[in-house]
C-alpha cells in the first residue's frame, strides 16, 4: 500500500487531510474500491502526524464489494457530498459535473495518451485547476507499472 502525505500541501485542499471515496458512476458493473475497509483503518488510525489523513469520506453505494457499514465501523463517513475532501479516489473517472473545482484527483483516467474520448474529462480538469494522478502512470523503481485493471503488481 502507498502512503500518502499531505504535509507539503497544508495551504491547499489537497492538504487538509480529507480523503473521499467515490462511488462508481461511470459503469453499472463496476464493484472495485480504490480502498478496502482496512486501508481505511490504517490510515484513519495511523494519526495526522504519521499518515496525514484526519477523514475519510465515503460516497455511498450498494455495488461496491465492500459494505457501506464495514467503512462506517473503521471512523469512515458516509456522505455523497464530497466536497470539503482535499483528495477524492475512485477507479473509473467520475461524470464530469463531479469534477470539483482544486482537487486532487486518482483513478484510471486513460488521458495520458491523448485519446480523443478522453479530452472533455482532461480540458475539465485543467478548467477546474484540478490534479489528476492517474493510476496507469504509478510505476515502481523499474518504471514498470504497479497497478493495472484487473490486477494488482506490486
Amino acid at each position: 500500500m502507498f502512503l500518502i502525505k499531505f504535509d507539503s500541501f497544508e495551504d491547499t485542499m489537497f492538504g487538509n487531510g480529507i480523503i473521499g471515496i467515490l462511488c462508481e458512476s461511470r459503469n453499472k458493473w463496476e464493484r472495485r474500491a480504490p480502498l478496502t475497509p482496512s486501508h481505511c483503518a490504517r490510515l484513519l488510525h495511523g494519526g495526522r502526524g504519521k499518515t496525514g489523513v484526519t477523514r475519510i469520506i465515503v460516497q455511498p453505494s450498494t455495488k461496491r464489494i465492500h459494505h457501506d457499514s464495514l467503512y462506517q465501523d473503521v471512523g469512515c463517513h458516509l456522505s455523497h457530498d464530497l466536497s470539503g475532501c482535499g483528495l477524492i479516489l475512485g477507479i473509473k473517472h467520475p461524470k464530469l459535473e463531479m469534477i470539483l473545482p482544486e482537487r486532487a484527483y486518482t483513478f484510471f483516467s486513460h488521458t495520458h495518451k491523448a485519446q480523443k474520448e478522453s479530452m472533455p474529462l482532461l480540458d475539465k480538469i485543467l478548467d477546474e485547476r484540478a490534479s489528476l494522478y492517474d493510476y496507469e502512470l504509478i510505476v515502481g523503481d523499474h518504471g514498470k507499472r504497479l497497478l493495472a485493471f484487473g490486477k494488482f503488481l506490486w
